[in-house]
């Protein structure tokens, strides 16, 4: 008694309806199987084989395992304990902080040259060990080289960004404090 009723020599419960065929087929041997051999190579075009963005891409995703990019406030991911849970293997911590710049009035609709004064603030007295990069342009941050940081120039593409002048590339500057490594690492943190 039940549910249960007997199709096909199976046992199938009664409220199947809907399901569609429930019933082994019997094995035929390898007949009917279905077109089971390779398809004949027809070179490689769009497929990404061996190219270099394929290498690229995958150098790149190596090199970004470990890090995290956020959005938002940058108060919430530079407090000591965020800082702790995100440690690489090695220790070390990297962070790219690039807030509104405080030369850059065409930039943004809002300016709140507030945010990249704090930014600054906060650089100084960061836990000397960070590697931080800090972006902005020209002399926007230059009382940070009086604690050891470095001053680079920036490596935006011409006209990339929000901004509307062509030639801001050309003032855009990184701050590299003391703990990141040297230049032949190519702003590698």
């Amino acid at each position: 008694s039940g549910p249960w009723r007997v199709v096909d020599g199976h046992l199938r419960k009664a409220g199947d309806a809907g399901q569609g065929v429930n019933r082994e087929l019997p094995h035929l041997g390898n007949a009917g199987q279905g077109v089971n051999r390779e398809l004949p190579h027809l070179g490689n075009a769009g497929q990404g084989y061996d190219t270099p963005l394929r290498a690229y891409m995958q150098a790149l995703s190596v090199r970004l395992r470990d890090v995290r990019i956020t959005c938002g406030d940058w108060k919430r991911v530079v407090t000591p304990s965020v800082i702790r849970a995100t440690c690489g293997g090695d220790g070390s911590v990297g962070i790219l902080l690039d807030p509104p710049y405080t030369t850059g009035g065409d930039l943004y609709g809002h300016v709140d040259a507030d945010v990249s004064h704090a930014v600054r603030g906060w650089c100084r007295t960061a836990d000397a060990s960070l590697r931080i990069v800090l972006c902005g342009f020209e002399d926007d941050h230059d009382e940070l080289l009086a604690q050891g940081w470095r001053k680079v120039q920036g490596k935006a593409g011409s006209g990339s960004g929000y901004s509307t002048d062509v030639k801001a590339h050309k003032r855009e500057r990184l701050w590299l404090s003391p703990a990141c490594l040297g230049a032949q690492m190519e702003l590698g943190l």
